[in-house]
Formats: structure tokens, sequence, C-alpha cells
């Protein structure tokens, strides 16, 4: 089987021990990581599927290619600011609760709205296609999706 097929059929399970297929493993919560709990690509976070958009290895990024047509959202998952997926989320990201996994989605958000931001200001022409391109990433309708999801997993 495919590692996108897969995903696909596993989307939405939380399996009672570890699963792989290949260099994917899914874990007791349903989430999905590239070669290991250290690189979070595909997990469910207040009903919705978020995926890693950042990728450094070839086969990373084929993975990221599987995982984005299932999910919500993409996002960029940045690092702990030492070279690495340290404690922001790394290994122990399947044990935080849904809001701190939501502040940090959230925080991420917010950075890649500021870089978009500032890309989109020193673009000197606005009639062209990069900057159409960015303006559509730059839009609040994530951001609201994911203000909606937070009061609901508040309550």
């Amino acid at each position: 089987m495919r590692i996108r097929d897969w995903i696909e059929a596993k989307q939405g399970e939380k399996p009672d021990r570890e699963r792989w297929c290949a260099s994917v493993k899914q874990d007791t919560n349903g989430d999905f990581y590239s070669y290991g709990s250290h690189y979070p690509l595909l997990v469910q976070v207040a009903g919705m599927w978020v995926c890693n958009n950042v990728g450094w290895s070839n086969t990373t990024g084929k993975h990221i290619g599987h995982a984005q047509p299932l999910a919500d959202f993409v996002i960029a998952f940045h690092d702990d600011g030492q070279g690495g997926y340290g404690a922001s989320y790394g290994n122990s990201w399947g044990y935080k609760s849904d809001i701190e996994k939501l502040d940090l989605l959230i925080g991420w958000l917010t950075a890649d709205c500021n870089r978009l931001g500032l890309q989109m200001a020193e673009k000197k022409r606005k009639d062209t296609q990069v900057y159409e391109g960015l303006s559509r990433q730059y839009t609040i309708q994530l951001l609201s999706k994911l203000f909606g999801n937070i009061a609901t997993v508040a309550v």
C-alpha cells in the first residue's frame, strides 16, 4: 500500500498501538509523523487536521505532499529556536492538550502572517501574480476558523 493511501485509510482512527507504513508513523492519538515522533506531519487538533509543511529532506517532502491534500490547514511548524524540533513540540507533541497545541499553532500562524505581510510590503508592484499569491496566503480566514474552534474546545 502506498503511503498516501495508508494515511488516508487510517486518518481519523486511534489505534491501540503505534502503526508504521514505511517511514510514516501513526501514534495512539491518530497523529502521523515522518520518521518518528520528532517530526509531526499530519496532526488532529480540535477536530481539524493540520499538516506541517516544513521539511528538509526529499522523503519528508514527499510525506508532506501525501499529507497536504488531507489537511484542513497547512502551517509551517517552527522549531524551538535551537535548530531542531525540541521541546516546543517534537517528541512531546502527542502529550500536549488541544489548548497547548492551538496556542503553538496560533503563534506559528501569526509569525507566518507577519512574514507574508513584510513580503507583501516589499513588493513595488501590487498587480503581479506573485503579489496575488502572497495576498491569498495572507488570508484571515485561517485565523477566524482557528479561533472559532478554540471557543469550541475551551467550552
